[in-house]
């Protein structure tokens, strides 16, 4: 190979040489100028009759002529020698020129030694190549499958060509082809997406199909720039900048004169510098169906392992059967046959080796069918509206606009352009959110919507909006709200699709099911701008869309127009021969279009009616029915007419036992592997696989999944499911069958894992199989799935929500799980008698079916609730109870999490010795089993023990420890709570300095992971420092910016915490009417979330101003209440600080017996528990009273004590009791050894008897 080469070239005589190598030597002969000039005449004007798009019809005796006039003109003599290997064998004849006239002839044309034409039995190719020889092959062979990439341009400002027949033609031609062939197709046409694309896949083939033209002697190929325009690019470019080094073994330009041989013409300057081994083209402008067929024959024939002559030559033998052609009387002859063109640089033929095992190939970019969460975009019919993605897709790029809203009747296509277009996104970056909304499920959709945008932020980093977007505590409206913010600082793309279902049926208006969506789409219509975009699908405008707002596009999407009709209509071959026939006419086909339009979804169905129906009753049928006017009026005939012509039509098609399979498939929404449309259709493997092959061969089923790693899955049309479920097709009885067999299914799917597989999120496989449960009557499922779904709803924080799932089941017959999950959920409502309950009827539950874990669990929570209600020492016996359990079974996780609740509840006690042994044990247990991330916490924990007791170096050992372990583990969040943490040791010992370092650094982590809660921490914290240093100004500038950022975050608590000490800083700066209503603002908040503690904190500091104003009464009436508050929820910190509040009061009114009795309280409580900056502050107090009566010695030491304590544990604070320790010194006429006797008798006596003995001696007389 090749058998035959005629080299020609033009002679300095003015002559042609031809000469003729084959492997029986070498001849020549020379062709005259004039005889070369009058048959170039002839063949030009043959070629030309091509260029106006039609068939070129010729006459056969012309052509035959022609052919041997070339033969005699060029070849003369040579042919002599020819002949013999002709007629005797197959092979191929190369043609070797510089001269593109020479090139470009119809070599196809010559004459068969026998009759005819020498390519027309496929036995001979015909090559072109403008190398003296060709070079050896450099690429090796490859093994299947064959990649082709497919690459369809038509500029918007060029005549169109019929390229999606051409794509359609070709993924037919691949589904048929199976695990052969691997077809890639470059959605955008551009000269950049297939330089990227080649380099992504390395495909084997190349398929150009488009216009190709010759300008100035140049031959250039015709691509699309991004908005659909012209983007001419000239071969050489071609070949150095998309194919050089890339592996491509052949490129095929369907178009235009792309194999023209003009001086440097696209197929001939691929192949020129070798850079593409084989170049196939089209020599003129050729009917885009015969192209369609000979793409179709020839990759057939390629990927079935022939060579690429011999298929090239199948291919071009099809053509010349479909030559003949009839006019009248007259019989004419399609020449389209000789127009494929080969070039070559080198012999490579036969690149496929099918004794190799098959490869996996890249996976690139685009999917056509299913986006994620059941969102379905057709694979075929999307006709006209590329130029919809070319106007969209470089304006949500660029933000042009940030939301677009696509509207148009069921079918139009408004899935699949969304389909296409996030895809697109995708490859540039974007983070893809996809949710269908669903009728049946439109109560979850608002939750969903929050939790997917938290995931979105958890896979970029954002790992404080992913725990905030999550948290079930904030209300949905306030993590809607958010969910904006977070688009609009990030790059992710939201698609919501199917939004009709969140809205009443019509005729009603299209508002939102719920406040928390309508506030949602309120936002996200107003105020969407920045990184993130929104795609939304809806069959009508919903409430609250402005298309005259900036950054927001409206793009209605219409019914194809009677000629892309048509052109659809036409690519299904049994309705074209039908036509050809004359059974079915282009008047009907109007008829048909005129009076039920056309959308994708549709014209696929009518294609299948119109290949066997009754094409007269049709006609008649629609002749009587009215013209609709408007879409809602087309839609509903168009649906009439699925329902009660075309679809029974094709039901009817079906055998029994399919029809009962597809009526059970159709209650099923989720699209479904092949083994669950056996399972649930009430069907084995073999007729499954055939009822599948009868559905899609009557448009009855969708067949989703293009790509070689996605398993292929099935889903009725959503239209025709009210026909297929109705009880006359699906009695009750099969009905429930099905939705048992439905719920088993996904059961099992569930627990061997298969989301990927069926390309959903678990949650929603756990929710159809809940809701199949239900209908089928099937309650051990219903209850395992709302179970498992509770549970995971419970750990998302969706406390309200679990609950809600849960509460229908809780009778006597729910199981322990069932009990527990739901009073786990109450227990997080705050809802502690019920949760109660629900525990001790789980119990004996767990007891009767062995579950020794659950039990625990169950004692756990009892305790906690005990906990919660502030009786520790239930809480103590039965965390015990759990302790004891665990221990015997050898559940460390249980056993290590009840000890680090007992610890927890010392802590809370104030036992702090024995909380500290308990965190001790469970750092060791921790550390045994290397639980980083709990030995982390433990550390954290021991490290808020010291804190509490002001051993800040002690404190800040641990922390440090604590840090070390999450700077490993990448605990960003950790890290920042720790840095929060140390720098809280600064503001305690004075150093601001440092402080606000740390809190820098804390507040740095917080802002990079979007932790917006944690940001707002880290200012607060700035804040309070600002305060601390008197700068009332900047601590209000900060406190303002906190405020502002928890509202926007809906976070009620800490609002309530700021206005508290924005009133502080009213209080401070002495204008009490402001810091009454500052205070009055968070108190009012506090009470109405139930925050008891900061209720009392709050009633506390306004009990502050009751007393700067001489009001005492009222200060120790807010403090009373205060301090039932206090000691209700078994808060002693809080306590102790209002009983030195009232014990202040009674001083300030001379009262010291109660002062005293008040003091002493406190003081007690605050040495019980450690808080050693609390009793210096208490001491000191005492130590004034002692002075102020007289009694100086006492007074002095008191004080002494106080700043020697606040010295120890490196309180900045220490500096007022020095002050006064040394005024009073002075006084007392003390010198320095004087004054160091007294600071040493003051410490013996604290040490003596914690300074009991200085306190009486204080109050003595008073």
């Amino acid at each position: 190979m090749p058998n035959l080469i005629i080299h020609l070239r033009h002679t300095d005589d003015g002559r042609i040489k031809a000469t003729l190598a084959s492997d029986h030597g070498s001849h020549e002969f020379h062709a005259e100028q004039a005889a070369f000039d009058s048959l170039l005449q002839k063949t030009t004007a043959l070629t030309e009759s091509f260029e106006g798009g039609k068939r070129p019809l010729a006459d056969p005796v012309t052509l035959s002529d022609l052919g041997h006039l070339l033969k005699d003109t060029l070849l003369g003599t040579l042919w002599d020698h020819m002949q013999q290997e002709i007629g005797s064998a197959d092979g191929t004849l190369l043609i070797s020129s510089s001269a593109p006239a020479l090139l470009n002839l119809p070599w196809e044309l010559l004459p068969s030694p026998s009759s005819g034409f020498l390519v027309a039995d496929g036995r001979w190719a015909i090559r072109r190549t403008t190398r003296e020889t060709l070079a050896t092959p450099n690429l090796c062979q490859v093994a299947l499958p064959l990649r082709i990439l497919f690459a369809a341009c038509a500029p918007i400002d060029q005549k169109g060509l019929d390229y999606e027949r051409e794509e359609e033609a070709m993924l037919r031609l691949a589904a048929k082809l199976g695990n052969k062939v691997h077809l890639s197709i470059a959605e955008a046409a551009t000269f950049d997406e297939l330089r990227n694309l080649i380099s992504e896949l390395k495909p084997h083939v190349v398929h150009l199909s488009g216009h190709g033209v010759v300008q100035d002697g140049i031959g250039y190929f015709t691509f699309e720039d991004e908005r659909g325009c012209s983007d001419l690019r000239d071969a050489r470019s071609m070949a150095e900048q998309l194919f050089a080094n890339r592996g491509v073994r052949l490129v095929f330009v369907s178009g235009c004169q792309s194999a023209q041989a003009a001086s440097a013409g696209v197929c001939q300057t691929l192949t020129a510098a070798g850079h593409v081994p084989v170049a196939l083209g089209w020599g003129a402008s050729v009917a885009d169906g015969l192209a369609t067929d000979f793409a179709s024959v020839f990759y057939h024939e390629l990927a079935a392992g022939r060579p690429v002559d011999a298929s090239v030559a199948t291919a071009r033998r099809d053509l010349f059967g479909k030559a003949h052609s009839t006019v009248g009387d007259a019989v004419y002859f399609d020449a389209t046959f000789i127009l494929p063109q080969v070039f070559a640089a080198d012999a490579t033929d036969d690149f496929i080796d099918q004794s190799k095992p098959f490869e996996k190939v890249a996976q690139v970019g685009v999917r056509y069918e299913l986006l994620g969460d059941g969102v379905v975009g057709l694979k075929e019919g999307f006709v006209g509206r590329r130029r919809l993605l070319q106007r969209l897709r470089p304006g949500l790029r660029d933000a042009d606009f940030h939301v677009l809203l696509l509207t148009g009747m069921g079918g139009a296509g408004k899935s699949t352009l969304a389909t296409r277009l996030a895809n697109r996104c995708q490859q540039e970056g974007f983070h893809v959110v996809v949710l269908k909304a669903s009728r049946k499920n439109a109560d979850s959709f608002a939750l969903r919507l929050a939790q997917e945008i938290g995931f979105a932020c958890q896979r970029l980093g954002k790992t404080g909006d992913y725990e905030m977007l999550n948290d079930g505590k904030q209300p949905l409206t306030n993590r809607l709200r958010l969910a904006v913010e977070v688009l609009k600082e990030s790059r992710i793309l939201l698609v919501l699709d199917n939004l009709e279902d969140l809205m009443p049926l019509p005729p009603a208006a299209p508002r939102w099911a719920s406040e928390e969506l309508a506030g949602f789409f309120e936002s996200l219509f107003g105020s969407l701008t920045g990184e993130g975009r929104c795609i939304l699908t809806c069959r009508y405008v919903p409430e609250g869309f402005e298309a005259t707002q900036p950054g927001r596009v409206h793009e209605p999407l219409p019914d194809f127009s009677e000629a892309e009709f048509i052109k659809c209509l036409t690519r299904d071959m049994r309705v074209v021969e039908r036509m050809a026939a004359g059974e079915i006419s282009r008047e009907f086909l109007t008829l048909l279009h005129r009076k039920i339009g056309g959308t994708p979804r549709f014209i696929k169905q009518a294609a299948d009616v119109l290949a066997a129906a009754e094409i007269e009753k049709l006609q008649q049928q629609l002749e009587s029915a009215p013209d609709a006017e408007g879409d809602d009026a087309l839609n509903a005939l168009r649906e009439k007419y699925l329902e009660n012509i075309f679809i029974p039509e094709l039901y009817q098609a079906l055998i029994p036992e399919h029809r009962l399979a597809l009526s059970r498939l159709a209650l099923v929404e989720l699209p479904l592997p092949i083994d669950g449309l056996a399972y649930i259709g009430g069907l084995n493997q073999a007729a499954a696989n055939a009822a599948a092959s009868a559905m899609l061969a009557r448009g009855l089923l969708q067949q989703l999944g293009e790509d070689a790693h996605e398993a292929l899955l099935y889903a009725v049309y959503p239209l025709q499911r009210s026909f297929l479920v109705h009880p006359d097709r699906l009695p009750s009885a099969a009905a429930t069958e099905a939705h048992q067999a439905a719920a088993a299914f996904l059961e099992s799917c569930i627990k061997t894992d298969r989301g990927t597989e069926l390309r959903l999120h678990f949650m929603a496989e756990l929710l159809a199989c809940r809701q199949h449960a239900e209908a089928g009557g099937d309650h051990e499922r219903l209850e395992w799935a709302s179970v498992s779904m509770a549970w995971h709803l419970y750990r998302a924080e969706e406390f309200k929500t679990a609950a809600a799932l849960l509460e229908p089941l809780a009778d006597v017959t729910a199981g322990p799980y069932t009990l527990k999950i739901l009073a786990d959920a109450l227990q997080s409502l705050s809802e502690w008698p019920r949760a109660r309950g629900l525990y001790l009827q789980a119990m004996p539950r767990f007891e009767a079916i062995g579950d020794r874990a659950g039990e625990a669990a169950t004692w756990h929570q009892l305790a906690t609730i005990d906990v919660n209600e502030g009786n520790y020492a239930a809480a103590r016996e039965k965390f015990g109870r759990a302790l004891e359990i665990s221990q015997a079974i050898g559940d460390n996780t249980v056993e290590t999490g009840t000890l680090h609740q007992l610890a927890s509840v010392e802590l809370r006690e104030g036992d702090y010795a024995a909380a500290r042994e308990k965190f001790g044990r469970v750092l060791e247990m921790r550390q045994a089993i290397n639980d980083r991330a709990g030995e982390s916490a433990t550390l954290h924990q021991l490290a808020s023990i010291e804190l509490r007791e002001g051993d800040y170096e002690a404190a800040r050992e641990k922390f440090g420890r604590s840090l070390e372990i999450k700077q490993a583990t990448g605990d960003r969040a950790g890290q920042a709570a720790t840095w929060h943490n140390l720098a809280t040791i600064d503001v305690n010992v004075g150093d601001y300095a440092a402080a606000r370092k740390k809190f820098g650094r804390s507040l740095e982590i917080e802002q990079a992971i979007g932790n917006r809660a944690g940001e707002a921490v880290s200012w607060h914290s700035l804040a309070t420092i600002e305060l601390n240093e008197g700068n009332y100004a900047a601590a209000r500038q900060k406190f303002g910016r906190v405020l502002k950022m928890l509202q926007d975050m809906g976070d009620t608590a800490g609002e309530a915490a700021t206005w508290h000490q924005l009133g502080t800083v009213e209080l401070s700066e002495g204008d009490y009417a402001a810091a009454r209503e500052k205070f009055s603002r968070s108190l009012g908040i506090k009470q109405a979330i139930g925050d008891r503690a900061g209720e009392a904190a709050t009633l506390a500091q306004t009990a502050t101003i009751d007393v700067k104003e001489g009001n005492y009464a009222a200060a120790r009436e807010k403090l009373g209440h205060a301090l039932e508050i206090v000691q209700s929820i078994g808060d002693r910190a809080g306590e102790l600080s209002v009983w030195h509040n009232l014990a202040t009061i009674d001083l300030n009114e001379v009262n010291y017996a109660a002062a005293r009795d008040k003091f002493g309280r406190a003081l007690e409580m605050r040495q019980a528990i450690g808080d050693r900056a609390g009793e210096a502050t208490t001491l000191a107090q005492i130590g004034f009273v002692a002075w102020e009566n007289g009694r100086r010695e006492t007074g002095i030491r008191l004080q002494a004590i106080a700043y020697l304590l606040l010295k120890a544990i490196g309180k900045v604070e220490k500096q007022v009791p020095w002050k006064n320790v040394t005024v009073m010194a002075s006084e007392l006429n003390l010198d320095q050894a004087g004054f160091d006797d007294m600071m040493q008798d003051a410490m013996q006596q604290y040490q003596k008897d914690q300074g009991r003995g200085l306190i009486e001696m204080a109050y003595e007389g008073l």
